[in-house]
């Protein structure tokens, strides 16, 4: 596909995506550690805030995330919420179910709202996100420890399976 047929297939996504927006859309943008390759402690970070988030304001307790593309990746995402639920951060209930987006069709909705952002965040330009703007809520988490995501990550890894 040619830059001006991919241009307008981006265009028309957005403007699908803008379409159903309801003005409660999140953004998270939480920094990367150099030496975390797998952005690991990123993703740990962003996925606790929402789904606290998510569950404080809404109630919500069942959240479906796309699979990642390794089984122990799926496994540390279900390792933060069960840490969260074992701080009593997150009711009992609350579950992740991991799913493709040829399985869930609208996990591929967040994809394109986080794609436009990250236009905006990296690229300075603002003409992707601009449809999004005014409904989305967007939060910078704050640098945390490499050290301590690395020894937390490491010393998970290292406990024994039951």
């Amino acid at each position: 596909m040619n830059a001006a047929g991919l241009t307008a297939e981006l265009q028309s996504a957005i403007a699908l995506v803008s379409h159903e927006q309801d003005g409660q859309d999140i953004v998270v943008c939480a920094p990367v550690d150099d030496r975390d390759r797998r952005a690991d402690g990123a993703r740990a970070a962003a996925l606790g805030y929402v789904a606290c988030k998510l569950q404080n304001d809404f109630g919500t307790v069942k959240f479906v995330i796309e699979r990642r593309q390794l089984a122990d990746e799926d496994e540390r995402d279900r390792r933060t919420i069960n840490d969260l639920r074992r701080a009593g951060r997150l009711v009992r209930e609350t579950q992740v179910i991991h799913s493709r987006p040829s399985n869930e069709l609208l996990l591929g909705m967040p994809d394109v709202l986080a794609w436009s952002f990250r236009q905006e965040y990296q690229r300075k330009n603002p003409f992707w996100f601009a449809p999004f703007k005014a409904g989305t809520h967007v939060t910078q988490l704050p640098r945390a420890s490499p050290d301590a995501t690395i020894r937390s990550t490491a010393s998970r890894e290292a406990r024994p399976r039951a």
